[in-house]
């Protein structure tokens, strides 16, 4: 139960054909190279006194802790032959770690890990940082797990402004990854069967934390600190209410097939500098607020179909369609800012509530399309489009231009429902001929001001009245109006 010294010099070779257990020892210092011949090793509490080689090939190896002590040295796990897990079940501190392209998994499992120079885990089995929460695994000098057969994360990875690279990652418990000022990628991420808090960063964080592949967490949490973060998974999943308090840039999904679900809800007013947006964003049910916002592809942003489901959007810049949905359920309304580039389009699937839209197409006129709403969609601001189409909106509600505005439409397409239309615009112009099939009531101005042209004519008669107010006009083609009382002093022509 003393002390034992296994090899004094960096050169020495030590081999226990049948096997090696030093549980018993006080301690165990090694130097050179320990080794069974594809038989079990248990090491006790182990000291480097120089750098040191530990080999079982297909034996496991387990090790209770490792220290170099006041010394800065090498331990190498394994070798090309190896295909025995490697397990440190306690703490491991020391200057370089060294591993083998061979199919064998290694665990560090202790409370407090320190490698103090970069470190590219090369072994192709399952790789485990840490088996708690409270776990500490550090990597000062950098980390790569990307050659490993998986990474198994717990507690604490984290890298001292140094890059860090990681392969597939499932947590096995709440984990943080850290990476100071230096990037941290991370193929992707999964808490499989558990429920567990992924951190990303820390409050000194100014690394772009990436990960690349899907991700599927209960919690994801971020921290007030410039640095960004980018999602780019087909898949990703965060079951919790998630706000994005990085205040970098925001990726969330980079291709129009991605899909993005944030179940309890999302927030990125709170924090990021910019957004970029792809694919498909959901919550279930739940609140949706996005500050300012850049299509990356074509975006569909839907909160589901609950009364939680409110839907706010900043201003949208990016050359590609979006697509809004709230739901159907009363209350749950929609709000956009603006988008100045109407290329591809801008469709208002559904709204259970009044859906608000600021000015659209303001540089570059696009599509407009209403497929359904269940309290009417105002246009509060301009509104320019090449085809804007009310397919349709819940009996007795109104899609309404607002007042003051100026619209301009290649051409306005309606359907037969009993909904409504209210223009007020003080400008408002439709190129082609327009007939107005909606069933329901039609405005056309509100103001002595407002002047209403339809380039190429005008239908009204199916619409169950027509209230007209300014002046109405076409230009040298037929209107046809319906029953018209007069609300303001009125032009036709």
């Amino acid at each position: 139960t003393g002390a034992l010294v296994l090899g004094n010099d960096a050169g020495d070779t030590l081999t226990f054909t049948g096997g090696l257990d030093t549980a018993a020892c006080s301690g165990t210092s090694v130097a050179g190279i320990v080794q069974t011949t594809a038989t079990q090793m248990d090491l006790g509490a182990v000291t480097l006194t120089a750098s040191a080689s530990l080999r079982s090939t297909t034996g496991a190896m387990n090790l209770a802790s490792v220290t170099d002590g006041a010394g800065s040295f090498t331990l190498s796990l394994g070798s090309a032959a190896q295909t025995g897990t490697v397990t440190i079940t306690g703490d491991a501190t020391f200057a370089t770690l060294a591993t083998f392209a061979s199919a064998y998994g290694m665990q560090l499992q202790g409370t407090t890990t320190t490698i103090d120079t970069d470190t590219t885990f090369q072994n192709t089995g399952a790789l485990v940082l840490g088996n708690d929460a409270g776990d500490t695994v550090m990597f000062t000098g950098g980390l790569d797990t990307t050659a490993a057969g998986g990474t198994s994360v717990a507690g604490i990875v984290r890298t001292t402004n140094a890059q860090m690279d990681l392969g597939a990652v499932t947590l096995t418990a709440s984990a943080t990854l850290r990476s100071g000022t230096a990037a941290l990628n991370a193929a992707s991420v999964t808490d499989g069967a558990g429920s567990f808090t992924l951190s990303l960063g820390s409050a000194a964080q100014t690394g772009t934390v990436t990960i690349s592949g899907n991700a599927t967490v209960a919690t994801l949490t971020t921290f007030a600190n410039a640095y960004g973060i980018q999602l780019q998974g087909t898949t990703t999943t965060i079951d919790t209410d998630t706000t994005f308090l990085n205040t970098g840039a925001l990726v969330l999904g980079n291709g129009a097939g991605d899909t993005l679900t944030f179940t309890g809800g999302l927030d990125t007013t709170a924090g990021p500098a910019s957004l970029g947006v792809a694919g498909t964003i959901n919550t279930t049910g739940t609140r949706m607020d996005i500050g300012a916002v850049t299509l990356i592809a074509a975006t569909t942003l839907d909160t589901g179909n609950a009364a939680g489901g409110i839907l706010n959007v900043g201003a949208v810049s990016g050359a590609f369609g979006l697509t809004l949905d709230s739901g159907a359920t009363v209350g749950t309304t929609i709000g956009l800012a603006s988008k100045a580039d109407l290329t591809g389009g801008l469709t208002i699937r559904d709204a259970g509530g009044l859906a608000t839209i600021g000015a659209v197409g303001a540089t570059t006129p696009g599509t407009v399309t209403i497929t359904d709403s269940q309290a009417g969609v105002t246009f509060s601001a301009g509104v320019t489009a090449t085809t804007f189409t009310i397919t349709d909106t819940a009996d007795a509600q109104t899609v309404t231009f607002a007042d003051g505005q100026t619209v301009s439409l290649g051409s306005l397409v309606t359907f037969a429902p009993l909904y409504n239309v209210t223009i007020q615009s003080t400008s408002f112009g439709v190129t082609a001929d327009t007939t107005f099939q909606n069933t329901g009531a039609l405005v056309l101005g509100n103001d002595a001001g407002d002047t209403l042209t339809f380039t190429g004519g005008l239908d009204t008669a199916a619409c169950s009245g027509t209230s007209v107010a300014g002046i109405v006009q076409t230009t040298a083609t037929q209107m046809d109006l319906g029953a018209v009382p007069v609300t303001r002093h009125l032009a036709i022509s």
